[in-house]
């Protein structure tokens, strides 16, 4: 077993103020693609357009040459998905009736298009206009087909991208008539600095990208974050577009008709996932509120040891490995937790199956999301693994623990091991804050885990209290055992509220220290002076959890203030 020690070296320990999808394709609309024509456009045959079509604006001899229009009479629109925050290189194909340059351009506008500091470009309802030109060059001469993305006289930037995720609509006016458009394509990467054909005599047809099925919100409109997400309510499309099980039908046979196994709960109250392997997910469309740092709980159970899991958004894992702890029954729930930054937006959520325990990953129940404040309560409850092992502490320590079936606690301490002195006795809470401990001293501290059946007594761990001049805060996690450089794959730093226990709490921030290279004494020393500083003044506890293949193990925590 792992075990983590965690010192925070400092001063008194006072502290003052001063953590793999595919790229996006390419968006490419023909004319076919066009839902609204208004005014001076119409879609017309054309043996040399791609779809046998193009939309072409006739030529009345007048142009609208000195802005887009607020609230144009000639236009044509088409929707297309796109995601949040990807940028697109625009590029229209155009041809001018006859060659005349007084019939090359349009203006192109956008729903909600953004530049790269997030300001708002080209909106739809305002003067503004990405002008795409087709003549290359002042005296150049157009000639048959040609590829463009701007006005040579001009410095617009034809990159673009997108607020939200989602639908977006593109809108062509009129700026001088007499103009044809076939193509419009926006590439994230492809066309990103080079053209898809020529700018003249040009033949070529881009072809769509593969229609890919996406998945759609069960509830019709994507679940909101901050809020719940029942787990059975993944998204409709189906197999291997939102959702992946290994075995064909619902084993519960409740709720839904697809292969995802789904079963009453217990208290009859609602369902919940079971049967869950290694290898399934799940996805969810999702609505985050504002952008910010979130608290994410899973309510999950077990019977027996249980396997491991993660959640993404949009492809990135934002939790990283969790595991489901053994919880003594496929119905007795628990909460396990992460804390993840998340933007603000529509999104789409993965819940992954990484690990099998001895039978299952787990039973879910549902997710809940909640915003994370500097200086907030505590969010949902999570019960990790219990702390072991030798813990370097500036101050009194808050030891912690858990122990499934128990009603109460003796805790023993005393510098003898195993130690002698019951210091508390029938406690409820799985936590205990001894007396002011001498400093540079080994305490041994055991606890005793009982119920009307009797009683269990936990193995016994050890502290050692240390005194400190140093001012500089430092993060020190001891390793003493030597599968350590094996088993563990990184660390999670994580500050809790004052006063409650962090084997149950959820932490109100936490750092990935990753895996620093051990010193001659097997000791890790992580400067983490500028996540200490961002806290709100204030009394907290801290913690340390090293993670690995087996799951995570969390040092007992130490009282600091901030």
């Amino acid at each position: 077993m792992r075990r983590v020690v965690l010192m925070l070296v400092l001063c008194a320990f006072v502290l003052e103020s001063p953590d793999g999808s595919a790229a996006s394709p390419d968006i490419v609309l023909y004319s076919t693609d066009v839902s609204t024509i208004q005014g001076n456009w119409a879609r017309t045959a054309s043996s040399t357009a791609a779809g046998g079509q193009n939309l072409l604006s006739t030529d009345n001899g007048w142009s609208t040459t000195a802005s887009a229009l607020a609230a144009p009479r000639d236009f044509f629109e088409a929707t297309f998905t796109a995601p949040a925050n990807t940028p697109y290189h625009v590029w229209l194909r155009l041809r001018a009736i006859n060659n005349v340059t007084a019939n090359d351009s349009v203006w192109v506008q956008f729903g909600d298009a953004i530049d790269a500091t997030g300001t708002a470009v080209y909106p739809i309802g305002s003067a503004s206009g990405l002008l795409v030109n087709l003549e290359n060059c002042s005296g150049c001469g157009d000639a048959g087909w040609g590829w463009q993305d701007r006005a040579y006289w001009l410095t617009q930037s034809p990159i673009v991208q997108f607020r939200s995720a989602g639908a977006h609509t593109i809108r062509v006016q009129t700026r001088e008539d007499g103009v044809r458009v076939d193509q419009i394509v926006l590439s994230p990467s492809t066309y990103m600095s080079s053209a898809p054909g020529q700018v003249s005599s040009d033949s070529t047809i881009i072809p769509k990208p593969p229609v890919i099925v996406s998945p759609t919100p069960f509830h019709g409109t994507p679940a909101a974050i901050p809020g719940t997400i029942q787990n059975e309510d993944f998204d409709n499309g189906g197999a291997d577009v939102a959702y992946f099980d290994t075995t064909p039908g619902n084993n519960g046979g409740q709720y839904r008709a697809t292969d995802v196994d789904i079963e009453s709960t217990a208290d009859g109250l609602g369902y919940s996932l079971g049967w869950v392997v290694a290898g399934e997910w799940l996805k969810y469309t999702v609505n985050v509120a504002t952008t910010g740092s979130y608290t994410i709980g899973f309510r999950v159970a077990s019977k027996g040891p249980a396997g491991t899991f993660h959640l993404e958004i949009n492809g990135t894992n934002v939790t990283g490995p969790l595991r489901v702890p053994d919880t003594g029954g496929w119905q007795n729930w628990t909460m396990v937790s992460a804390t993840a930054t998340l933007t603000a937006g529509t999104q789409l959520a993965q819940l992954v199956m990484d690990t099998n325990g001895t039978k299952a990953v787990g039973n879910f129940d549902r997710m809940e999301f909640t915003k994370v404040s500097s200086g907030s309560a505590p969010g949902t409850p999570a019960t990790p693994n219990p702390p072991s092992g030798t813990i370097g502490l500036a101050i009194t320590p808050t030891l912690s623990w858990s122990a499934s079936g128990a009603t109460s606690y003796d805790v023993r301490l005393g510098t003898t091991s195993p130690p002698a002195t019951t210091v508390a006795s029938d406690i409820t809470a799985s936590s205990f804050a001894p007396s002011a401990l001498a400093g540079g001293t080994l305490y041994y501290w055991q606890v005793v885990a009982k119920n009307s059946a009797g009683s269990t007594t936990g193995p016994v761990w050890s502290l050692t209290t240390v005194t400190t001049t140093t001012s500089a805060p430092r993060l020190i996690v001891f390793q003493k055992s030597a599968d350590d450089a094996t088993n563990v794959t990184s660390y999670l730093l994580e500050v809790f509220a004052s006063g409650v226990n962090p084997a149950t709490a959820t932490p109100l921030a936490s750092s990935d220290l990753g895996k620093p290279a051990a010193d001659v004494n097997g000791d890790i020393s992580v400067d983490r002076s500028t996540f200490f500083s961002a806290l709100t003044p204030g009394s907290y506890l801290a913690a340390v959890s090293a993670i690995g293949p087996a799951g995570r193990n969390r040092s007992a925590a130490v009282a600091f203030t901030r």
